[in-house]
């Protein structure tokens, strides 16, 4: 009997150990600003974003999105845009980026960016939401439906 524990308990380590080295792999990215967009509901009268400016609104240091609320849509670390987004724009990892987020949460009582796997459903929830902000790759202009509009990044520095 204390064998089979024994074996059940190596087995258990055994499958936890891949399962942390299967989820902790970062998928291929050659991910370049030129190949990401943001996307915006179509209500709000900006037709370009610059990095300083997402960064402002990601970490929620720039809440107002002209005269709505934002409110943060962002791609999960499992696709291409989520890396590009967390390792090149945001300079986080995930887990530190949502950490950060449930303090700040329950902190200054604001509401913390939503993540989507799926880009179709992020923009059809950013259509129906005025202030609303996503990343989407290039690939997806396509499916951009109406009530949401791609803004231009730019890297330019703008003071604010």
């Amino acid at each position: 009997m204390h064998l089979i524990n024994s074996s059940k308990k190596n087995a258990a380590t055994y499958i936890v150990c891949l399962s942390l080295v299967f989820f902790s792999a970062k998928p291929d990215s050659d991910y370049h600003d030129s190949e990401i967009l943001f996307v915006v509901n179509s209500s709000v009268e900006i037709s370009d974003i610059s990095t300083q400016r997402i960064v402002k609104y990601y970490y929620g240091k720039k809440i107002m999105l002209n005269d709505s609320r934002v409110i943060l849509c962002y791609p999960s670390y499992g696709c291409k845009e989520g890396q590009y987004f967390f390792d090149s724009i945001i300079g986080s990892a995930p887990m530190s980026y949502k950490k950060y987020w449930v303090k700040k949460v329950f902190t200054e009582q604001v509401r913390a960016p939503l993540e989507y796997v799926d880009a179709a459903i992020m923009m059809e929830f950013i259509s129906q939401q005025k202030g609303a902000i996503g990343i989407i790759s290039t690939n997806d202009v396509s499916i951009i439906p109406s009530g949401c509009k791609a803004l231009e990044f730019t890297n330019e520095i703008i003071e604010e």
